[in-house]
């Protein structure tokens, strides 16, 4: 499978779907790699679990299927979205 690197910078709205503004973004199937930076206590839904951003400011993932990517809370520009997509 060809791979590609996408980033997506803030502001983002809560309860945004931001797999979908991707999507219409860039083409691609799915995202095979995730990585979001954002402010240190910030809470988002990945594929509808819970996960709070911790100290470092950063939370990855590898070799997963991210179909959705909800923030909890409105964020600014300095949010920033790091994808692997495929």
């Amino acid at each position: 499978m060809n791979q590609c690197f996408v980033q997506i910078t803030g502001p983002f709205i809560a309860n945004q779907e931001i797999v979908s503004i991707l999507k219409v973004q860039y083409s691609f199937s799915k995202i095979v790699k995730l990585g979001i930076q954002a402010k240190t206590g910030h809470k988002c839904k990945i594929n509808s679990q819970e996960i709070e951003i911790g100290k470092t400011g950063i939370y990855e993932l590898n070799d997963v299927e991210v179909d959705s990517i909800v923030f909890m809370q409105n964020e600014n520009e300095s949010t920033i979205i790091d994808c692997v997509v495929e």
